[in-house]
C-alpha cells in the first residue's frame, strides 16, 4: 500500500489533535477535582 503525502499529513494531524485533546482533558479534570497538577 502506497502512502501518499496527504495520508501522512492527515495521520500526523490526527495524532497531534488526539494528544492535545487528551492533555487538555486531563488538565480540566484535575482542575475540576481541586487537585494540583502535576500531582505530588
Amino acid at each position: 500500500m502506497e502512502t501518499t503525502k496527504f495520508s501522512k499529513l492527515s495521520a500526523e494531524f490526527l495524532g497531534t489533535l488526539v494528544l492535545v485533546l487528551m492533555g487538555c482533558g486531563s488538565a480540566v479534570i484535575a482542575g475540576a477535582n481541586g487537585t494540583q497538577w502535576p500531582m505530588p
